[in-house]
């Protein structure tokens, strides 16, 4: 497969993270949604209910953190991912750094299936990893990239 040259300086972030004879099979998008409270129509009370809500996703991510560490399954609510023939390589996207931020990497012989299903957001679908471990990990996937992400995982759980 042909590496898609991506913009935030991820091409070199990629290459600086392949070890000898490793090649990359895909780059894909995935991302844990925020979650908001329906709020009335009044300027102040958005505002605070806003900000709840912002206090109340923070603390979420903290929770998942530790859940994916605990598993050594490194996230962000922002990541592009880089499916290799050995492992699945993952990046921190900010709006402020021009490149992103290496979080780690999980080892392809840990992923013992992946399946992909709709999903209530519009230009994202919802990508299931089961590890052999028994944990299942949800994201949710660039529309266009879901069904091949899934594929080379589960040809890579198959080999």
């Amino acid at each position: 497969m042909v590496l898609v040259i991506t913009s935030n300086g991820l091409d070199r972030a990629i290459c600086a993270q392949l070890q000898t004879g490793e090649s990359p099979l895909l780059v894909a998008s995935w991302r844990i949604p925020k979650q908001f409270t329906t709020a009335t129509s009044w300027l102040g009370i958005i505002a605070i209910v806003r900000l709840f809500d912002e206090f109340n996703n923070l603390f979420k991510m903290r929770k998942f953190r530790r859940q994916f560490q605990s598993i050594d399954f490194p996230i962000a609510r922002r990541t592009k991912v880089c499916v290799t023939d050995r492992h699945i390589l993952i990046w921190k996207e900010s709006a402020f750094r021009l490149s992103p931020r290496f979080l780690g990497s999980v080892d392809l012989r840990r992923v013992k299936s992946s399946h992909v299903t709709p999903s209530t957001h519009v230009n994202w679908k919802v990508l299931t990893i089961q590890l052999k471990e028994g944990r299942q990990v949800r994201f949710l996937t660039a529309i266009e990239s879901a069904v091949p992400l899934s594929d080379a995982l589960n040809a890579s759980a198959k080999a």
